[in-house]
């Protein structure tokens, strides 16, 4: 291959790497929880002990990519305290028999009316270094409520173990306080402007790319 043309390829790869790393920065990153067994119920004075067919929860939220893996705070709850910065969207729902307990970004944002037994409240804490922060995300309608805990992402892989609980008054096998319990994950992935995901690269994935243009780019000259 011509000098030339070894100039023509490399300019093009390091412009596409130049356009890739524009588009991260204007990123969002979306961490999306997946419910990975049944909930079960510990039993009590009005159920069964067990799993519970059709009660399952889901849900997601999305942070701006700017504060993630960096130290950061996101806090609200029907007490006050608003610190919501960074948190772009979130959307979680619990279904079962005869219940639909569902949250969104304006739930944690807008006091609910006094007296109207609703409770949403949320506690994000960004880790150095970690994709996923750690904290609860819990919800209340005054008929049911839900509570997820985000455990912390040790190996640092973008995907950290989540446990719940789920109660509801409208009867059924998660009927009473802390009836019923669930788990799953959380995965972290990558919206570029909002469009569709992808997964999240790693610290080390741009500079290995970049890397390896050099070593293209000195291959080429020896030649």
């Amino acid at each position: 291959m011509s000098a030339i043309a070894n100039r023509v390829l490399l300019a093009a790869l390091a412009a596409g790497l130049s356009a890739c790393l524009a588009v991260a920065a204007r990123a969002d990153v979306v961490y999306t929880f997946e419910q990975t067994g049944p909930t079960v119920s510990a039993g009590g004075l009005y159920s069964q002990p067990g799993p519970v067919p059709n009660v399952v929860t889901t849900g997601s939220f999305t942070l701006d990519q700017s504060i993630v893996r960096s130290p950061y705070s996101i806090r609200s709850g029907n007490q006050g305290g608003v610190g919501m910065a960074g948190l772009e969207a979130i959307s979680f729902a619990t279904t079962g028999p005869g219940s639909l307990l569902t949250v969104n970004l304006a739930s944690f944002t807008t006091l609910p009316p006094p007296g109207s037994g609703r409770f949403y409240t949320i506690s994000l804490t960004g880790i150095a270094g970690s994709l996923i922060p750690t904290g609860t995300i819990s919800y209340n309608n005054s008929e049911s409520d839900a509570r997820l805990t985000i455990e912390a992402d040790t190996d640092r892989d973008g995907v950290a173990t989540v446990r719940g609980t789920f109660n509801t008054d409208a009867g059924g096998g998660c009927f009473s306080s802390g009836a019923c319990s669930f788990s799953g994950t959380l995965t972290a992935t990558m919206v570029p402007n909002g469009l569709v995901p992808v997964p999240v690269p790693e610290p080390s994935s741009a500079a290995l790319f970049g890397l390896a243009l050099l070593g293209m780019g000195l291959a080429r000259r020896r030649r």
